[in-house]
């Protein structure tokens, strides 16, 4: 992506004598609010916010935009926030765009029950901004991987709240799967028409010829059972088990069956929590009966049979489990008929 823009989306712009602008979006946020309906609702308002800006953008001659979608984590929650690398024409009153844009994302916003302040929109003109600078940035959010040395304030990227989870700061954890729920399906960045507009290829259509060669020189396929994956990454699991495990797929060149080790090691992190919310259950259930016991006899007989179930249940969860990680092949045998020729095959 950042090729593309450096080599073949600038060119053009400066071929066709357009000038660019940095368009930043955010919304007030939590920390102790639902991130999933949060980022819902924005995305909600984003759309909103296009219909409503749509007049203004044609006006000012613009081709459409480049929009990237950060999402890193601070004090206050998920910050999710869009950048538009958008086009216009020389000698447009830019600060009044600003004015009208702050004004319809407020209102966007509103319809779907978020809010911002003044900061909730930030405009860069052509030249206040190095595009090149703002590419690097693109590349760096698109490969989940943060390239400065220092994050901005207290926000964290996803990786950097998974190496933290991975030195054992839980808290860290809990984000990265809040936010990797929340964010789930979207775009990392997108360029819409903007490519068809300039007469230009799209990023996925345009590769180096270097790069498609290294691609091919490079190019891994790792493999392991498909139901180690379903059980490792788990809603149930308290730990990221999709983070683990496409971070252990970094090591896969050098350490062959990483990934098997750690599809296997996230899935009795499921086991195990599937297995604590079993007891957490009847331990519920026990607790309101022996509010209703009266004597000390009732109370022995109530808690030998709720132990006695929850440990049943258990035993049963943990066969059903190891039938299903480890599925027993199943054989066909053809069985002949009277009639000749025909055979019916029973499995």
């Amino acid at each position: 992506m950042r090729d593309w823009i450096t080599e073949i989306f600038l060119p053009e712009i400066d071929r066709r004598g357009l000038s660019i602008g940095l368009l930043t979006l955010t919304a007030h946020h939590k920390r102790d609010i639902d991130w999933s309906v949060f980022v819902s609702n924005f995305y909600l308002a984003l759309a909103e916010f296009r219909r409503s800006i749509k007049y203004n953008l044609d006006a000012m001659g613009s081709l459409g935009r480049i929009r990237t979608m950060e999402s890193p984590v601070g004090l206050n929650g998920l910050h999710i926030h869009m950048h538009d690398l958008f086009t216009y024409k020389p000698g447009v009153d830019i600060e009044a765009f600003e004015a009208v844009a702050l004004k319809k994302w407020k209102a966007a916003l509103k319809k779907f029950g978020l809010k911002c302040n003044g900061h909730g929109v930030n405009l860069r003109k052509n030249g206040e901004f190095d595009a090149r600078y703002i590419a690097k940035e693109i590349a760096a959010e698109v490969a989940a991987y943060d390239t400065k040395t220092e994050s901005k304030r207290d926000l964290q990227t996803l990786f950097q709240l998974l190496d933290k989870n991975r030195l054992g700061d839980s808290l860290a954890g809990n984000d990265w799967i809040r936010a990797a729920k929340a964010i789930q399906g979207r775009d990392k960045w997108n360029v819409g028409q903007l490519a068809t507009k300039l007469g230009i290829p799209c990023p996925s259509e345009w590769r180096k010829p270097k790069d498609r060669a290294m691609d091919e020189e490079q190019s891994q396929l790792i493999e392991y059972p498909q139901v180690h994956h379903i059980v490792a990454t788990a809603p149930t699991n308290e730990r990221a088990g999709l983070a683990f495990i496409l971070r252990a797929a970094r090591s896969e060149s050098t350490h062959a069956g990483s990934v098997k080790i750690m599809a296997l090691r996230m899935c009795d992190e499921t086991i195990k929590s599937n297995i604590e919310l079993i007891k957490r259950k009847h331990a519920k259930k026990l607790a309101d009966k022996l509010k209703e016991a009266s004597t000390e006899i009732e109370k022995d007989k109530l808690l030998s049979i709720h132990v006695s179930r929850c440990d049943f249940e258990i035993e049963d969860y943990k066969k059903v489990i190891h039938n299903y990680m480890n599925p027993t092949p199943i054989i066909i045998t053809p069985v002949p008929t009277i009639i000749p020729g025909l055979e019916l095959d029973f499995s």
